[in-house]
């Protein structure tokens, strides 16, 4: 399959050199049945209705909860064959009049299981740490026209986050404004594929030259987005200015 996905993409980059106007149609094309629409600064227009679930963005990466983890860890350790194994031997020596005794494979199968218990529950227990670390990351955010302060976690779709330069971009973000003469910004996606080479964003057009939050609390418009998915490298979406209001305007994102 290796071969079948490495041609799928290098045909997508020959129409994207040959025909970019296509290849750009096809890219900003929403699925309006699994499409999504952030408003900025929660700007409902009338008529829209509030999520009935508040949407945060805090991370978790561990597999465990103190309820959940006895169970599901032993789960997963039975799925594998030698302890499977081990454990119907053990079982079979149990029930039956078997000379050999019992404990000759059930100490040393509850040793194993105990051992990779303990050392799963430390690794989740990291995990959970790191999480944590991460979620109570100070980060700037546009409250009620000013700057303030707030925790990662407390990130809601339709926040307006300032991101410096060195700082991890704490969620998925659409370039409004840049402090580069150019309107760009320049950011790294080591953490999730690898590459060490900066990648470009450019700002929207329509929001490019707004710099303060006074001025960005003055921006009306919605980001229509599609579903999530896996691909890491296209992104299909719109934003919508100055909705309900007259002059309705779309810029489709770069």
């Amino acid at each position: 399959m290796e071969w079948f996905e490495s041609t799928k993409h290098r045909v997508r980059l020959w129409v994207a050199e040959k025909f970019p106007t296509l290849h750009e149609q096809a890219q900003v094309e929403v699925n309006e049945s699994n499409s999504r629409k952030v408003f900025f600064l929660h700007q409902l227009p009338p008529g829209e209705e509030q999520p009935s679930v508040r949407i945060d963005n805090t991370i978790s990466s561990n597999k465990y909860t103190i309820i959940t983890f006895l169970p599901h860890n032993l789960f997963e350790q039975f799925h594998r064959v030698a302890n499977f194994y081990f454990l119907f031997i053990f079982i079979m020596e149990v029930v039956m009049d078997s000379p050999v005794s019992p404990y000759t494979s059930g100490l040393p199968l509850s040793f194993v299981v105990c051992i990779t218990a303990i050392k799963q529950a430390y690794e989740d227990y990291l995990r959970y740490r790191e999480d944590k670390k991460e979620n109570n990351k100070l980060i700037y955010v546009v409250r009620s026209g000013v700057l303030v302060q707030d925790r990662c976690m407390n990130i809601r779709p339709g926040d307006i986050v300032r991101v410096s330069e060195g700082e991890t971009v704490p969620a998925d973000l659409v370039l409004i404004s840049s402090s580069d003469p150019t309107y760009h910004a320049y950011y790294s996606t080591a953490a999730l594929d690898g590459e060490s080479n900066l990648k470009e964003a450019s700002a929207l057009k329509k929001t490019q030259f707004f710099n303060t939050p006074a001025e960005i609390t003055q921006i009306r418009c919605y980001c229509e987005v599609q579903a999530p998915n896996p691909e890491l490298y296209r992104f299909a979406g719109r934003a919508v200015f100055n909705y309900g209001v007259g002059g309705e305007n779309e810029e489709i994102f770069p």
